[in-house]
């Protein structure tokens, strides 16, 4: 566990207001609906993606933003990554029980991915790649692919890719795939009880 500084602390509490902007209602500002009473009455992307798909995508981009944005603005590379999560879980925490809401908020999903797309890209990619299946957010008759590289600035270069093939409402297949370099190697060992 990390020491729980005072610019921990100031860290935390930004991320946890940062998390706490509720982009699903900024995202309906002028369209005269108000998300709580159409839907599930949730305000977060999925209730927004039934009532616009335009003002959804609004939604998603400023809720995986936020996640993103906790991680990269606030994680500093030479601490702990316990530390990012920390941060992480602020910044969902704020999401959920947002007190510009009156400590209501969306489920967290987007937020959380969006930190999990900075902390792990190569596992978020076939989780986001396992919702638009799920989802059947693949167009009709069609190839979708998702393509995520990272750590060719550094020398360790790693691809993920997920391709969807569909037939009309049917998934044809699904390829997860990728490659990576290596930067350690070791082994665990549990000694026997005493």
């Amino acid at each position: 566990m990390p020491e729980l500084t005072s610019s921990l602390v100031l860290r935390l509490l930004a991320c946890f207001f940062l998390g706490s902007i509720p982009f699903a209602m900024l995202s309906m500002i002028g369209s005269g609906i108000n998300l709580r009473t159409v839907g599930s009455g949730n305000p977060g992307f999925n209730n927004v993606l039934r009532v616009s798909k335009p003002r959804a995508l609004i939604c998603l981009a400023g809720d995986l933003g936020k996640g993103i944005a906790a991680i990269l603005f606030f994680y500093r590379p030479a601490e702990p990554v316990s530390v990012a999560w920390l941060l992480g879980f602020a910044v969902i925490l704020g999401h959920c029980y947002s007190p510009f809401l009156r400590f209501n908020g969306g489920k967290g999903v987007a937020a959380s991915t969006g930190v999990m797309l900075v902390l792990y890209p190569l596992l978020a990619l076939p989780c986001i790649g396992s919702y638009v299946v799920k989802n059947r957010a693949v167009p009709r008759a069609s190839l979708t692919r998702i393509i995520v590289e990272q750590g060719v600035e550094m020398g360790r270069p790693a691809r993920l890719y997920v391709e969807v093939h569909s037939d009309g409402d049917r998934i044809c297949s699904v390829l997860v795939g990728g490659s990576a370099v290596i930067v350690g190697e070791g082994s665990l060992y549990d000694p026997p009880p005493a």
